[in-house]
């Protein structure tokens, strides 16, 4: 196996022996790693390391998209995602104005857009206190 040896996943040292399982994506510098095993003296001992690429979701409203099929750079909360023949757009006809959630993973650096749901806009609101009173 030319994987074994010690790696480092989220600054933990992973033992990898020739009897680790891995699956998923092949091992690269970038990629997460799901690691089932043990601790030992000298790390954590891999049974199983899952490897998969990092992935992210985010929402916001739509300020920019191209004409139909849609297809290139979305601006979705101030932020550009590149959005190519290969990713599923659900919800709604995209306009500006609306609200897109946005999933996708990054491959070596590189943002992968993998779908965006459009939905009708609304303003989110998220805040925490203390409860003051009860009906």
């Amino acid at each position: 196996m030319p994987y074994t040896g010690t790696w480092l996943i989220a600054t933990n040292r992973v033992i990898v022996t020739a009897d680790t399982e891995l699956s998923g994506m092949t091992p690269q510098v970038g990629l997460k790693g799901v690691v089932q095993g043990r601790f030992s003296i000298t790390g954590i001992q891999a049974d199983k390391i899952t490897v998969i690429a990092p992935t992210f979701t985010f929402d916001g409203y739509i300020s920019q998209i191209p004409a139909a099929p849609y297809i290139g750079d979305w601006v979705v909360g101030h932020r550009i995602f590149p959005v190519t023949a290969d990713t599923v757009l659900l919800g709604e006809t995209p306009e500006v104005g609306q609200n897109g959630f946005v999933t996708g993973y990054y491959l070596a650096g590189v943002l992968i857009v993998t779908q965006v749901t459009v939905v009708e806009y609304y303003q989110s609101v998220e805040f925490n206190g203390f409860i003051e009173a009860l009906p």
